[in-house]
């Protein structure tokens, strides 16, 4: 986050500056109490206490990092990278483990209802530069369980209310047109 105060500084009032890499990078927690953001450059998760308006910590997860998902609980955040994603223990302010994927140009991390399993998009992988492949990762061992090929740039993706499938528009890559997938369940 260019210009953010250090650990137990004060935050500057000002305009808010869009984050370098994307659209959405900075998650609330539920209560809406802690904000979350990554830094594509300096490869930070930057913990930021709204109540006090402070930042809380500053955790290195890896350079080429670009959004956080964070669990409904708030103890585990997911942090897209270059060819993996980043699993933070909150409570530690720990990186647990570096979830490999089998494409680059990981896509923001969209987890399941009852919190079990993790989807996340690469770009591609070397074979089909038009084409995406969607990861599913079980988060109680932190593995790739599965993977599906879709569309690249993927991201976000829509759950039906079951959870049972999931809506992954293509953007422009292939006319406008949206994925319809099966999600696994657990």
């Amino acid at each position: 986050m260019a210009g953010a105060a250090g650990h137990g500084q004060r935050a500057r009032r000002g305009p808010v500056r869009r984050a370098a890499g994307g659209r959405d990078h900075i998650r609330l927690q539920r209560a809406e109490t802690t904000a979350y953001t990554v830094n594509l450059s300096d490869g930070q998760l930057t913990v930021i206490d709204l109540r006090a308006r402070r930042v809380q910590s500053v955790i290195n997860v890896g350079r080429f990092t670009y959004d956080v998902t964070v669990n409904s609980a708030g103890t585990r955040a997911y942090i897209n990278g270059f060819d993996a994603v980043v699993v933070v223990d909150l409570s530690t302010q720990k990186v647990v483990t570096r979830v490999l994927l089998t494409a680059i140009n990981a896509g923001r991390m969209h987890l399941n209802r009852p919190g079990a399993l993790g989807y996340s998009i690469a770009g591609h992988d070397g074979k089909a530069p038009a084409g995406g492949i969607l990861h599913v990762i079980d988060l109680a061992s932190n593995t790739v369980v599965g993977t599906a090929p879709v569309c690249f740039l993927g991201d976000p993706m829509a759950f039906e209310p079951s959870g049972q499938r999931a809506y992954i528009p293509c953007g422009n890559t292939l006319g406008g047109t949206v994925n319809l997938v099966q999600m696994p369940q657990k």
